[in-house]
């Protein structure tokens, strides 16, 4: 986290999680003839064409067929719930993927994917457990090793985070997501030129990784070149508009350059798109205390510290520097305190 002036910049990483592309097998179950299992394969590909498409509702449609063909059929369950968890739908995916397993306790794509769903619905510890045993049943698995490396770095286990995602760029050199996951860890250890080394080699993989601009600004910005910064955090939109991190950390850059409205503008922004970033309102709410606006920003201020009391000390540091600002401006100012 960079503390730049009176604004705060962080990286982007925790939820970019991988789901492992499931290979259709077209083998027949003992237990099914052969044409039901054709029948069963037969719809299980032409939903996957449906997904790779984006019609979510065809696909999911032509794997209700695949299973009422072959209740047995583990992989249309695992597609089912990668569709499922595509729309947001994680209860439904959970069940699917924990079926699978049931299925087929040894399919490593039902419980890396289901470890997936476990963290985006927040259960980051069952997230792990899941990661664990996708690792144990393929030990060489890029996307588990990456996805246990979000994981734990949500947790603050950055050594940890930082071996997996060492691992899976191992397993796999040209993961440009790996690179940009760990510049992130590195950013967050103080190693802003490592950081910004990762990201460029993310960059040069696949130069559309939006959270690898990110980071890299975020880099940057640590290092005082704030324009630089300025241009990944606009490279970053310019290829993910709904990048809610690219706007609160360009925020934090017109913030510090005393463009106040414009990093409002995109604070605003930052919060529409995820109302849980708490850097978003305490950088917010100290523009609208340079602006006069304290009861504006008093409610930012309690937001912020809803979503992270840890926060508090840094916030009432900031507010006393505008405190101090502001009465050498004018003379005095209103001194409140931010509510937990």
């Amino acid at each position: 986290m960079l503390k730049q002036g009176c604004v705060l910049i962080d990286t982007a990483n925790s939820l970019r999680t991988l789901s492992f592309p499931v290979i259709v097998l077209l083998l027949a179950s003992a237990t099914v003839d052969a044409q039901t299992s054709r029948s069963a394969a037969s719809y299980l590909v032409r939903g996957n064409a449906s997904y790779t498409k984006g019609d979510l509702d065809a696909a999911i449609a032509d794997y209700d067929v695949a299973i009422a063909f072959d209740p047995g059929y583990a992989l249309a369950y695992v597609k089912r719930g990668d569709a499922r968890q595509e729309r947001s739908d994680f209860e439904g995916a959970l069940r699917d993927y924990t079926k699978a397993i049931e299925i087929n306790p040894r399919l490593a794509a039902a419980h890396n994917n289901r470890g997936n769903v476990r963290q985006s619905m927040g259960d980051i510890s069952g997230a792990i457990e899941d990661f664990n045993k996708a690792i144990e049943i393929n030990p060489r698995s890029a996307l588990a090793f990456y996805n246990r490396g979000n994981a734990k770095l949500h947790y603050g286990d950055l050594d940890g985070a930082h071996a997996d995602f060492d691992a899976a760029i191992a397993h796999n050199p040209r993961s440009g997501e790996a690179y940009a996951n760990r510049a992130s860890l590195l950013y967050k250890k103080g190693e802003a030129d490592k950081a910004i080394a990762d990201c460029n080699k993310a960059i040069s993989i696949n130069p559309r990784i939006a959270d690898a601009y990110v980071n890299r600004g975020a880099a940057l910005s640590y290092k005082g070149q704030i324009d630089r910064a300025l241009n990944d955090f606009d490279m970053a939109l310019s290829i993910d508009p709904e990048n809610a991190m690219a706007y609160q950390n360009r925020g934090a850059i017109k913030s510090a350059k005393g463009d106040l409205e414009g990093a409002n503008a995109d604070y605003d922004r930052s919060i529409a798109i995820n109302p849980s970033l708490p850097l978003a309102y305490l950088n917010r709410g100290l523009n609208r205390m340079l602006q006069g606006k304290n009861a504006e920003a008093d409610s930012d201020f309690t937001m912020c510290l809803k979503l992270d009391i840890g926060l508090k000390s840094l916030l009432e540091i900031h507010k006393k520097k505008i405190v101090e600002k502001l009465s050498q401006r004018e003379g005095s100012i209103e001194v409140f305190s931010a509510r937990p």
